[in-house]
C-alpha cells in the first residue's frame, strides 16, 4: 500500500505556489442523480447527472502586500471568473493531482488573542474537478528535452480512439455489462456513443461506453433497456472534451521563451505531440497559467509525457497536470 503523508501536499492557484501558507486542503466531488423509479420496480433506480466539485483551504495569514502574498492572490481571485487551481497530495511527477477552473466563493481572515492570524477560502469548481496526473513540475531543468521527460503509463486506456461498427452482443435488461460475441474492445473509446443497427436488444437512453473490462467485455453508463441479441456501433463523439491539460509557471528566471507541449505514444518509444496540445509560448521572465481542452475526436494513446523547450538560459519552475475525460 502506498500511503501518502500530508506534509508534501502542493496547492497552486493561478501563477502562484501557495503551499507554504496552507496547512489543510480538501476537495469534494459529487454527481447529481435523477430518479427513474417506475411502477413495477422493486427498488428505487437512478441515473447519473451533472458533476460538481468544491474546494476548501485553510492556513496562515500573511501580512505582506506583495503580488504573491496569500491575501493578495485570494483577494484578486475573488474579483475574476475562473481561477485555475491544482491540489497535489504529494510533490512528485507521476503523482495524482486534482485540477480545475474554480470560482472563489468566500475568503475569511480570523484573529485570536492567543494564536496566529488564520485564513480560509472556499472555491466552487466550474466544469467539475479533474483527477489528473502530474506530468512534470518544480524543477529548474525538468523535461527540457523529450528524452528526459517522465512518462505516464495508463494501460486502462486503449492506444487510439476510432469508430467501430458491426459489434454484436446479447444484452441483458437492467445490466450495465456488454459481452461481445462479434468484435472486440480494441480501440473502443471511453465515452463512445452506442447505437443499435439491428436486433431485439436496446441500450438505455444516452448509453455510452463507461469502462473497458477486457478484450470482449465493457460497461455502459446506463443499464440496458431491452434484452436480446443486438448489432450495434460505437462512435466517438465529434464534439466535447477528451482530455484537459493545466500549466502553472510559478517562477521564471529564464532569459528566453518557454514552449510547453504534451506528447503521446503507443509503445513508449516513438512519441509525437498531441494535436492542439501546445500551450501558448511563455515569454522570458514571465509567470503564467493556462488550461487546454483536447477535443473528444482526438486520439490520445497509452503513454503520455510533457515537454518544455526553452530558448535561453535560466531556471523555470512549472507544473503540468493532465486528465483524461
Amino acid at each position: 500500500m502506498a500511503f501518502v503523508h500530508g506534509r508534501n501536499s502542493v496547492v497552486l492557484v493561478n501563477k502562484f505556489d501557495l503551499s507554504q501558507y496552507f496547512n489543510e486542503a480538501s476537495i469534494s466531488n459529487s454527481v447529481e442523480t435523477a430518479e427513474t423509479t417506475a411502477f413495477g420496480n422493486a427498488a428505487k433506480t437512478y441515473i447519473s447527472g451533472l458533476k460538481d466539485g468544491t474546494i476548501s483551504l485553510s492556513g496562515m495569514f500573511e501580512a505582506a502586500n506583495g503580488a504573491s502574498s496569500i491575501d493578495k492572490v485570494i483577494s484578486d481571485a475573488l474579483q475574476v471568473d475562473d481561477a485555475v487551481f491544482t491540489f497535489a497530495p504529494e510533490r512528485k511527477t507521476g503523482g495524482v493531482a486534482y485540477s480545475c477552473i474554480a470560482d472563489p466563493t468566500s475568503y475569511e481572515v480570523s484573529s485570536s488573542v492567543s494564536d496566529l492570524v488564520s485564513m480560509s477560502a472556499e472555491l466552487q469548481s466550474d466544469k467539475g474537478i479533474d483527477r489528473a496526473i502530474v506530468l512534470s513540475g518544480t524543477s529548474s531543468s525538468f523535461a527540457t528535452t523529450l528524452t528526459t521527460a517522465t512518462t505516464f503509463d495508463d494501460p486502462s486506456y486503449d492506444y487510439a480512439i476510432s469508430n467501430k461498427s458491426g459489434l454484436v452482443a446479447t444484452l441483458v435488461a437492467g445490466s450495465n455489462t456488454v459481452t461481445l460475441t462479434t468484435g472486440n474492445t480494441t480501440n473502443l473509446a471511453i465515452g463512445a456513443i452506442l447505437t443499435v443497427t439491428s436486433g431485439a436488444g436496446a441500450f438505455g437512453v444516452g448509453a455510452v461506453v463507461q469502462s473497458i473490462i477486457d478484450s470482449t467485455n465493457f460497461t455502459t453508463s446506463v443499464p440496458h433497456a431491452t434484452a436480446g441479441s443486438t448489432t450495434f456501433s460505437a462512435n466517438t463523439p465529434s464534439s466535447g472534451v477528451n482530455a484537459v491539460a493545466y500549466l502553472h509557471v510559478t517562477a521564471n528566471a529564464n532569459v528566453g521563451t518557454a514552449t510547453f507541449t504534451v506528447w503521446d505514444s503507443a509503445d513508449n518509444v516513438s512519441f509525437t505531440q498531441i494535436p492542439n496540445a501546445g500551450f501558448t509560448v511563455v515569454p522570458a521572465s514571465t509567470t503564467a497559467v493556462q488550461r487546454l481542452e483536447i477535443s473528444a475526436g482526438q486520439s490520445i494513446r497509452r503513454y503520455v509525457r510533457a515537454r518544455c523547450v526553452t530558448s535561453g538560459a535560466g531556471s523555470i519552475t512549472y507544473t503540468i497536470t493532465f486528465a483524461r475525460r
